[in-house]
């Protein structure tokens, strides 16, 4: 019984101290304006490796986001942007669910280093729209990875850049206004995809 008393208490405390952790990184390193929904204009921050979820939601004012060395976007995290047309994370690994919805952002480049819609802490993105909201969409991650545009309702155009090697499963499940879809990597695999889901397509070609 002691053991799990001792067991509660520590657990408790860890969560505390994530807490507060959270809150220091949010004040050192998200301006408060932001946090409010009124921050106005572009933002830059090299600092930042994490983007939790809702950080810049409902920012109308937000107009472009460079942050070089985030690594992690939590579940709409730009919800609600409107005028935001410009969101550059070159170097991220795990993107949450809706994270686009209703922003402005409507072209967004995967890269190299993206490895999954799941994030690290454990919650699953599975069901969720990870790129609602997004017109274009270009891969150059080597693993695209399993549901990756499940309910993509707004998707119209996608690019698998170079680096392409390999494709999940039910990448186009409920996804249905795609239209082009062009491949600069040297790979079949997408054929099976173009024959069997995507006969619809306006244009399927080579870049």
């Amino acid at each position: 019984e002691q053991v799990s008393t001792a067991k509660s208490e520590a657990k408790a405390e860890k969560a505390r101290a994530d807490e507060a952790v959270t809150r220091a990184e949010k004040a050192e390193l998200i301006p408060e304006s932001l946090l409010a929904g009124t921050f106005e204009g572009s933002y830059s921050n090299s600092n930042i490796t994490v983007l939790r979820s809702g950080a810049f939601q409902s920012c109308t004012n937000l107009t472009e986001v460079n942050c070089p060395n985030v690594t992690i976007l939590g579940s709409n995290a730009f919800s609600g942007c409107s005028n935001l047309t410009e969101a550059n994370f070159p170097k991220v690994e795990y993107i949450g669910g809706a994270v686009f919805n209703n922003s402005g952002v409507k072209e967004f480049t995967v890269p190299e280093t993206f490895i999954s819609r799941d994030l690290p802490d454990g919650s699953t993105n599975e069901n969720s729209s990870t790129f609602i909201g997004i017109k274009k969409l270009i891969l150059k991650c080597p693993n695209v990875p399993y549901k990756i545009f499940y309910n993509a309702a707004t998707l119209e155009e996608v690019i698998f850049d170079e680096g392409v090697e390999k494709l999940g499963h039910i990448l186009f499940f409920q996804t249905t206004k795609i239209k082009y879809m062009y491949l600069r990597c040297h790979f079949g695999g997408i054929f099976f995809y173009y024959k069997i889901f995507l006969q619809p397509l306006e244009h399927f070609g080579f870049l």
